[in-house]
């Protein structure tokens, strides 16, 4: 819960991929009564949605997008690091955001 979500991601024009985090508190089995979020993040091209169903208080606040530095991008606040480019944003926030 507390750790930082890094999400390496290969964007491609015309291609579509969906994946789900699954997150709980790490220590108990509270899992069992329900304590727990799953985060479905939609790759759409060069777009990313995220929605996030079960206990939101156990969803990432925030994840970093990573791409290859080859990948163009269009939003705010990318940083270049060597052969990648990184930004951090909300999750809350991603709703067909642009890369």
């Amino acid at each position: 819960k507390n750790g930082k979500t890094v999400l390496f991601i290969l964007p491609a024009a015309g291609v579509k991929h969906t994946f789900t985090l699954y997150s709980d508190d790490g220590e108990t089995e509270q899992y069992r009564q329900g304590a727990y979020a799953e985060t479905t993040f939609t790759l759409d091209g060069m777009t990313i949605s995220a929605a996030v169903t079960g206990r939101k208080e156990f969803a990432p606040e925030t994840v970093t997008l990573m791409v290859p530095s080859s990948v163009p991008v269009t939003g705010d606040g990318w940083k270049e690091n060597g052969r990648f480019k990184t930004r951090e944003v909300p999750v809350s926030g991603l709703r067909d955001s642009p890369l």
